[in-house]
């Protein structure tokens, strides 16, 4: 099993502000799929359920949030000194998923390729590791 590596490494700044929007990007795109998915299987139930109402506005709010969170990073990014660095080792320590910390311990600038192209489609049910 491929972990990420726990000796401190300093990487570029902007490689790290990358891959991190680029996974921001990611989650705000599933959150948007999820949005549709719940409105749709809660449309009968809107009309006696307020409560429902709130929580789909509550995943409205969190989708924004990845998605301006997303621009804000990639702003950062492209602002980045190119020669600043940052040690991120203890960071990726923080972070439980597997797969995503190995995503972003990725030395090279983020590509195209997000959690979404790399998920096998299979319901996890939280237990990624």
């Amino acid at each position: 099993m491929t972990t990420p590596s726990s000796s401190p490494k300093s990487v570029p700044l902007r490689n790290v502000m990358e891959r991190l929007g680029s996974e921001m990007q990611s989650a705000a795109s599933a959150c948007e799929t999820l949005q549709d998915t719940v409105s749709e299987l809660l449309v009968a139930k809107t009309a006696e359920n307020t409560d429902a109402v709130t929580e789909l506005q509550r995943l409205d709010a969190l989708t924004q949030t990845l998605w301006n969170l997303n621009a804000f990073v990639a702003k950062l990014a492209v602002d980045a000194d190119e020669d600043a660095s940052i040690d991120v080792s203890r960071a990726l320590a923080l972070v439980s998923l597997r797969d995503l910390a190995l995503r972003l311990d990725r030395p090279e600038p983020a590509s195209n390729t997000t959690a979404s192209d790399e998920t096998s489609g299979d319901v996890d049910l939280f237990a990624e590791g």
